[in-house]
């Protein structure tokens, strides 16, 4: 059982901690991959909303001038 599993003690470690380095990797990739779509999502959002509160500003401005305008 010893002989089929080599560990190396040069740096790079044994196999199982090369696989789970592997594992971490990709997952932390993942997770970045996430987070990019989430941030662009909520700069998204953001300028939604501000592109509905000057919408809005203005509406309420226009009408608040033709109320008090005649």
């Amino acid at each position: 059982m010893a002989e089929s599993y080599p560990r190396k003690l040069n740096g790079t470690g044994c196999l199982y901690g090369q696989r789970l380095e592997g594992d971490f990797l990709e997952f932390k990739k993942a997770q970045q991959k996430r987070m990019d779509r989430l941030e662009q999502k909520l700069d998204r959002l953001t300028w939604a909303a501000v592109v509905l509160s000057i919408s809005l500003l203005t509406a309420s401005l226009t009408a608040w001038v033709t109320y008090i305008g005649p």
